[in-house]
């Protein structure tokens, strides 16, 4: 892309015309004579006008002038005497430059007329005299003019700046202003515009000084002068005489409609108030109000209870059977509880007999276990992992992937990108004094800018540009490759790299020129800088005849070069470059499709890493990153945490290979260590993790680093708590039943438990599967993966484990039977172990009536200030430093990205194939030119970087339309072809020694603006394409445009090809959190919907950042839809577990639901933001949760003690011991390991999830649920008359008891069962045990 301030200088100097005259006269202001005539002396800059005071010269009709004069300035060809103060020598020359003027400003009509008007007027005026002057020591010995004073309304100037400071270029969407006022656009003033254009000394080559002086009515001029104030007209007007039509909206705003009014993002109130404040201040205070006055209600309860007791002589277990609340599960549905009591009662049955023959068959079931699951570990064959982060968080067929992928197919991956970031820690500043036009101006420039500092650095650029590095193809042959192998070429052979080198060539001898005299300094790098920054496309303007163009044929912007100014929101005040901070080398590389042909990239990106990481300097600090980086650095944590996460297995394994079977004393230690079982037990999550690899790799699931991380972490979790509660249900009918055989033990233990079991498993399996429901592609692959697990572990835990604990504890008896014997006639066995004595005790203390009023009310503020943090909103996004090791040198990357970086990524407006540009309608609607429509495509991308407060567009798009129509204009004399040539190709038209060189498009066959027909827009696009710009040419478009461009040949009869996909580039602005990145996604599609329904065809937007955020535009309601499959899931298995049970149920959910909300408390107290990677915690918390209650649920529902409170502490004391020794100890310990991690990403979302997991899942199953079953458990349900056949065999919650009155309780009515665990005489088996 080309900035365009030299064409207008040269412009410029066609105004000076010279007039020979023989002596100096004082000029004579009288209106109709002329300042000047003719040409007559010259300098290096260019024609020097002479002097002549005479009246004004008659035209001709018929003459060469006039012809000329009605083309280049229409408003003096009018009348019936035409007179002129310039000769056709001087027209010519102004009509040549004047040509490279029109290429900036003839996108605006208004601008252009004005523009023209004024320099036509300083050339050929016939009252030049009037209000232009010259002075004795302004005329050299020839009578040329060196210097000529023109005085000018203020009121004019600011007028014509006004209708041109606005107009932006097509090439790059920048306002050419800036280009034409040696500075930027946003310092550039109405005087210092004109000033810098009439001073030759401040870069402009106008061969001679024109000095305006901006006056008001008020102010005294010389006799006989006027100020000139010719008409003009506005920007949203058009000019008969140069073009019929009005500037667009994109460079005048007044031609906009009014800035729509976006109301900021709409937050939600009550009353006029936030509404997290809302709930903070007043629901919060009120809600625990009510918990306190529940609480209070629950004292008064409890002390009319305890003066009850001690004035009738009460047992505990009359008073405290139940809170006053009977009534919540007082409804009988006698057909649901018929169903479900059968329905339990022969899940109990059928466990029963198939524990029995599981143990009895075991050489059976371990065999055939272990064949099916080597069938399914062979899929691990098929087992892929992806690493890409594309494929893990952008769904196949949502709207960013396809987007990408129709941008990648239409013009290829965007460029990988190695980025240096230098900053220094000198604090000198360097300046120096220049003498301009016989005034010294001082330049000064930051501490970065210093000498030694600049040319070690280009000395670093320059051999990482040289740097060799070997590369080895497939098949063995080796060679070296450099930079230049790989990088991006724009226009020429060198590479594409964005670095303030640039404005020196890459070269140390230019960074060192300077240029000076014995007495005064005029240029050197310092210079040269201060012009480049604010004239970037700069090709000879500078002092050290060094052009500001880059070596590879484009401007460098400053805002990418330089990083760490100071920026001003005054829009008169444009960026301090001077005082940047920190200097930015960008070497951008080609990228690819087919990742095979981006090996030689990846190699040299090793190699400039790796000597980088060595490179030390003593004059500046840098920070570096390339495009494989992120890639190797999430590499090499996962290496740098395998051992923590080894040691966290490591502790769990061991854990639980030690005490599987509880500890009760020192005496017993050799009868209760199941060392085989246990490791067999941990065996068996492994190879359901294999299973479930190898299953879903059959049907070609791709897995992701996140489930090989988690999904044994969560695999363990549930099935250690299983394991605990088989081993424990074993443990208690043994010790009941002491005489009866092994595989009788198994059988009751199963009955009793695997309900239980299959309840948690089920629900966990069905919660986790519906969570693949979801679109995110990780997610989803994670709830497979974890779905799966579970269940192929539960299968393995009710047939393996069962027949492996068979094989041990007949081991163990064959080899220590008769040392147990002996203990248990000494009764060094006291039964129950350790764990469960501290729990039967702590049971007391957390169930007694002055304890339950404060667990309800702290678990009731608790989860209130929960829904208080959650409605104060959780943060979106994953901050992609996170991800990294804590010891990665990104960090410091990423620090100083955010620090000193000034713009955003690039974004491309895309309009997919099909549209019809060739049609001036529909072109109408892409352009930003005069005469395009307001609601056209790059108006409105222009009307969108004029809201930086509601849009992240930071600039217009650049349009290849608007430069492709100025290229091939007449009047540009850009486009021309080979006459003699068969096919069509380029030549330079400008050049008049090229004789066969033909104009592409006469001017007959443009109409007012410059379009071509049809035929000719398409068959002279090839020809724009290549055309590279330069000073005779800026518009060319094969630097910006292309790749802009698809060309899809015709295959018809026509050589001429059609347009296909095209795109227009822009840059949002600076992006720095995840909530910038979101809301430019929904800035650009709110924008594209409205461009594509303006185009009626598809348009969208672009950006590579678009792709790995937009599922953040989703995750919300992704996280309800996931948690909501959970819960349902979780609902359902309940119901159906827990013999249809409404208020078991209901419990179970309450605990769960509680959980999750505390859990988002703690996520927004940790600092957790809501993520992909949170979102599949957020369902593993759910499964998890189902372990911490549901057991202690069921063993409630059951239990034969009389009383709520007495069922609660029942509970607490079997499954509250295998729920603390089996999951919560197991996974304290593996959690509080991951808190040495290196990995951010570990601490945060593993260490801190897990954590809280843990502990609110112990805390609810362990305290809230026990108390809650105390005051609202479910009552025992209606039981049928039992048949004392069948009863034998069932525990005797289904025998009938005898009331206070020792009469059989009636069919119908609630009861407490009499006992859990039947005892049978020694010598009596069950009857479906009898048989063996």
């Amino acid at each position: 892309m080309l900035k365009h301030s030299h064409l207008v200088s040269l412009a410029l100097s066609a105004i000076v015309i010279v007039q020979v005259c023989s002596a100096f006269v004082p000029v004579n202001h009288t209106a109709g004579l002329c300042l000047w005539y003719g040409q007559c002396d010259s300098n290096d800059r260019g024609a020097l006008n002479c002097y002549n005071n005479t009246p004004a010269r008659s035209v001709d009709r018929s003459s060469d002038i006039y012809s000329l004069l009605q083309d280049t300035c229409p408003w003096y060809a009018i009348g019936e005497d035409i007179k002129l103060c310039c000769d056709l020598k001087m027209l010519q020359t102004l009509n040549t430059q004047v040509q490279a003027a029109q290429k900036l400003l003839q996108k605006c009509p208004g601008c252009m007329t004005n523009f023209m008007k004024l320099f036509c007027a300083t050339t050929c005026d016939p009252n030049a005299a009037t209000f232009m002057n010259v002075t004795s020591g302004d005329i050299n010995s020839k009578n040329a003019i060196k210097k000529v004073e023109v005085y000018m309304l203020t009121e004019y100037v600011e007028t014509l700046f006004d209708s041109c400071k606005n107009v932006k270029s097509s090439q790059d969407g920048t306002r050419v202003i800036g280009s034409m006022c040696g500075t930027s656009a946003d310092q550039c003033t109405a005087e210092g515009w004109l000033n810098f254009m009439g001073d030759p000394t401040r870069g402009s080559p106008v061969p001679f000084t024109i000095h305006y002086n901006y006056l008001n009515t008020a102010k005294q001029l010389p006799d006989g002068t006027v100020p000139y104030n010719a008409s003009q007209v506005n920007c949203w007007e058009s000019d008969p005489f140069y073009n019929q039509e009005t500037c667009s909206c994109a460079d005048c705003p007044a031609v906009c409609p009014d800035l729509p009014h976006h109301q900021p993002t709409v937050i939600p109130t009550v009353l006029g108030i936030h509404a997290g404040a809302f709930y903070t201040l007043l629901v919060v205070p009120a809600w625990i109000f009510i918990c306190m006055v529940v609480v209070a209600a629950m004292y008064g309860y409890g002390c009319g209870v305890y003066c009850t007791k001690k004035k009738h002589n009460i047992e505990d277990e009359q008073v405290h059977s139940s809170c006053p609340c009977p009534f919540l599960w007082s409804c009988w549905f006698v057909p649901l509880d018929f169903v479900g009591y059968h329905f339990d009662r022969v899940l109990r049955i059928g466990f029963e007999k198939w524990g029995f023959i599981a143990a009895k068959f075991w050489f059976i079931v371990i065999p055939v276990a272990a064949i099916i699951v080597g069938i399914l570990a062979v899929g691990l064959t098929q087992f892929e992992i992806t690493t890409d982060p594309v494929e893990l968080w952008s769904a196949p067929h949502s709207q960013a992937r396809e987007e990408k992928n129709y941008f990648d197919e239409k013009f290829g991956p965007f460029y990988r990108t190695e980025q240096i970031i230098v900053t220094t820690n000198l604090s000198d500043y360097v300046g120096h004094t220049f003498v301009i036009d016989n005034r010294q101006v001082n330049i000064t420039l930051g501490p970065i800018f210093n000498k030694t500092l600049l040319i070690e650095l280009l000395e670093l650029q320059n051999y990482l540009t040289n740097m060799s590095v070997p590369f080895k193809y497939k098949n063995g042959t080796e060679e070296n490759i450099t930079l230049s192998d790989i990088c991006f070429k724009p226009v020429n052979q060198y590479c594409a790299i964005q670095s303030v080198f640039q404005y020196f060539q890459n070269s140390e001898e230019l960074l060192n020129a300077s240029r000076s005299d014995y007495f005064f300094f005029y240029g050197n790098y310092i210079s040269h800088i201060d012009l480049c920054t604010k004239s970037p496309s700069s090709l000879n303007m500078s002092d050290l005849d060094i052009p500001c163009m880059s070596q590879y044929g484009g401007p460098v912007d400053p805002n990418v070069i330089l990083g760490g100014f100071n920026t001003s929101t005054n829009q008169s005040v444009g960026p301090d470059y001077g005082n940047a901070t920190a200097l930015i080398l960008t070497f951008i590389v080609t990228n690819h499709l087919e990742e095979e042909l981006n090996a030689k990239a990846e190699v040299w990106e090793k190699a400039f890493l790796n000597f980088l990481q060595n490179y030390k300097s003593e004059f500046f600090n840098f920070t570096y990153s390339a495009q494989r980086s992120i890639q190797d650095e999430l590499s090499r944590e996962s290496e740098s945490d395998v051992l923590t996460v080894a040691i966290s297995y490591c502790l769990m394994l061991l854990y639980i290979v030690l005490f599987i079977a509880g500890f009760r004393s020192f005496y017993t230690l050799v009868f209760d260590r199941l060392y085989f079982t246990g490791l067999c037990g941990v065996l068996l999550v492994v190879l359901a993790v294999l299973a479930s690899l190898g299953f879903l790799s059959y049907m070609k699931v791709t897995a992701s680093l996140i489930i090989i991380e988690v999904v044994p972490f969560l695999v363990l979790a549930v099935g250690v708590d299983n394991l605990f509660i088989i081993m424990h249900a074993y443990e208690r009918q043994r010790r009941e039943q002491p005489t009866i055989s092994v595989n009788e033990c198994i059988s009751k233990a199963m009955g009793t438990v695997a309900p239980s079991i299959t309840l948690t498993a089920t629900t966990e399996s069905c919660a986790f599967l519906l969570g693949a429901v979801s679109q995110m592609p990780a997610v989803r692959a994670f709830s497979l993966y974890a779905g799966c697990a579970v269940l192929f572990n539960f299968l393995l835990q009710i047939t393996v484990f069962i027949s492996i604990l068979k094989v041990d504890m007949t081991l163990l008896k064959c080899c220590l039977g008769c040392f147990e014997r002996q203990f248990y006639r000494l009764g060094r066995i006291n039964g129950i172990s350790l764990l469960q004595k501290i729990v039967r005790e702590y049971s007391k203390v957390i169930l007694h009536w002055s304890v339950r009023p404060i667990v309800i009310m702290f678990f009731g503020v608790t989860s209130i200030l929960s829904v208080a943090l959650v409605v104060n909103g959780i943060p979106v996004g994953l901050d992609q430093t996170v991800a990294l090791p804590k010891d990665s040198y990104l960090l410091n990357y990423f620090n100083d990205m955010y620090k000193y970086l000034h713009t955003g990524p690039p974004v491309y407006f895309v309009v997919k194939d099909g549209y019809n540009y060739t049609v001036p309608e529909q072109w109408n609607k892409i352009c930003m030119s005069g005469g395009c429509s307001n609601n056209s495509l790059g108006v409105q991308v222009a009307f969108a970087a004029l809201q930086p407060n509601y849009s992240s567009i930071a600039e217009p798009a650049s349009s290849w339309v608007d430069s492709y129509l100025a290229w091939v204009d007449p009047v540009a004399k850009c486009c021309g072809y080979y006459a003699n040539k068969s096919g069509l190709e380029l030549c330079e038209i400008w050049n008049t020694s090229i004789t066969d060189c033909i104009q592409c498009l006469p001017k007959n066959t443009t109409g007012p603006s410059t379009h071509p027909n049809y035929t000719a827009f398409l068959e002279f696009l090839p020809l724009f394409k290549v055309s590279i710009p330069d000073v005779n040419c800026d518009q060319g478009g094969h630097a910006a445009f292309n790749d802009a461009i698809q060309m899809i040949p015709n295959e018809g009869s026509s050589n001429i090809s059609e347009i296909g996909a095209t795109y227009f580039m822009s840059y949002t602005s600076i992006l720095k959190t995840s909530d910038d990145y979101v809301s430019s996604i929904k800035h650009i599609r709110e924008l594209t919907r409205n461009i594509s329904e303006e185009l009626n065809h598809e348009v969208f937007g672009y950006s590579v950042y678009i792709v790995f955020y937009e599922q953040y535009l989703t995750i919300v309601s992704q996280t309800l839809i996931n948690l909501g499959a959970s819960f349902v899931a979780v609902a359902f298995m309940t119901f159906l577990f827990l013999q249809f049970s409404i208020g078991a149920t209901c419990v179970v959910m309450v605990t769960v639901v509680m959980i999750i909300l505390h859990m988002f408390g703690c996520m927004a107290l940790f600092g957790v933001n809501m993520n992909a990677v949170s979102l599949v915690n957020l369902v593993m918390t759910v499964g998890i949760s189902v372990e911490f209650c549901s057991h202690i649920v069921r063993w409630f529902y059951y239990s034969d003690k009389p009383g709520k409170v007495k069922r609660a502490q029942d509970a607490l004391e079997h499954m509250g011991t295998s729920v603390i020794s089996g999951i919560t100890i197991t996974k304290f310990l593996g959690v509080f390991i991951l808190l040495f991690a290196k990995s951010q990403l570990f601490e945060i979302y593993y260490f801190r999830m897990y954590m809280c997991m843990v502990v609110l899942g112990a805390a609810h199953g362990l305290i809230f649920l026990p108390v809650l079953l105390s005051c609202l458990g479910p009552t025992p349900r209606w039981r049928p008359k039992p048949k004392h056949l069948i009863e034998d065999s069932l525990p005797n919650w289904n025998k009938p008891t005898l009331n206070g009155s020792g009469r059989n309780t009636p069919i119908g009515t609630p009861r407490e069962p009499q006992s859990l665990y039947p005892t049978l005489p020694p010598d009596e088996k069950s009857p479906l045990l009898k048989a063996n």
